[in-house]
């Protein structure tokens, strides 16, 4: 069940080229369904799924982060196991989100400040 569960993940992310707020609830659910035993797997999809991604396709693996993120802190509060790992991983998820389009820069930038604002991943 749960290499069904990271399967699906990883198809449902590939699948999506732009963020769409179906596919972004569909993949936090995912991410949350099993978390002890997913999240390393999900953190990995989603970090290779950023670096490896036409520039295009980036922003969805943002809002992904962000969505999961926010969703694993409010429900684990201090035992949340997505901050804590995508923040090991966040350095080169960010380098790859400077080659973002022009047009998209805006709402990484307003994500972003947002996690800053929040404290989402503290230093």
């Amino acid at each position: 069940m749960v290499d069904d569960d990271v399967q699906e993940f990883g198809e449902v992310l590939r699948s999506q080229k732009a963020p769409s707020k179906s596919r972004i609830r569909r993949l936090t659910d995912i991410a949350l369904a099993n978390p002890k035993k997913t999240y390393k797997q999900v953190v990995a999809i989603v970090c290779t799924h950023i670096r490896k991604s036409k520039p295009s396709a980036k922003l969805a693996g943002l809002c992904t982060i962000d969505a999961i993120c926010r969703k694993s802190k409010a429900k684990y509060k201090t035992k949340d196991l997505y901050v804590a790992r995508f923040s090991s991983d966040m350095l080169k998820c960010c380098d790859a989100l400077a080659s973002l389009p022009a047009d998209k820069l805006a709402e990484r930038d307003k994500v972003l400040k947002g996690w800053r604002d929040t404290n989402m991943f503290p230093a």
